[in-house]
Parts: structure tokens; C-alpha cells; sequence
């Protein structure tokens, strides 16, 4: 598929269309990682494949736990 840079305000943007952003499980508000590799622009959902260790540190390095349930009250 081709696309076209075009020229917003003070910046630029590429329209991707819904069904790719579907397959690449992404949607309106999502928080994206952008890299350049070999000359190639990569989009990934900054979200997926996050350790724990990174998650905390994305959290302020908060970690709450929940205390477990007495099932027998």
C-alpha cells in the first residue's frame, strides 16, 4: 500500500487507514513507539511486551499490591 505524507499545520502526518490499524491492533489515542531503521519509519504499540520492571518504572516506580482475601469470613 502506498501512501502519501502530507502537510499539517506545523508538521506532517500519513493517514493509515482503519483497517490497518486494526490488523495492527492500534487505535485513535494510542501511545506509539517511532523508530528509524535502515532508512524505514517503525510504528509499534508502545504498550505491548512491557516487563513489569518496565511497567512500574512507567508508573513512577509505584507498585501496589492487593491483600488477600479471607475466604472464610
Amino acid at each position: 500500500m502506498t501512501v502519501q505524507i502530507e502537510k499539517t499545520g506545523k508538521g506532517e502526518c500519513v493517514i493509515i487507514p482503519k483497517d490497518i490499524l486494526e490488523k495492527a491492533r492500534m487505535k485513535v489515542s494510542d501511545s506509539l513507539n517511532l523508530q528509524v531503521v535502515n532508512g524505514m519509519i517503525i510504528l509499534s504499540n508502545s504498550n505491548i511486551h512491557k516487563t513489569l520492571e518496565e511497567r512500574v518504572a512507567a508508573n513512577g516506580g509505584k507498585f501496589e499490591t492487593i491483600p488477600p482475601l479471607d475466604w472464610k469470613s
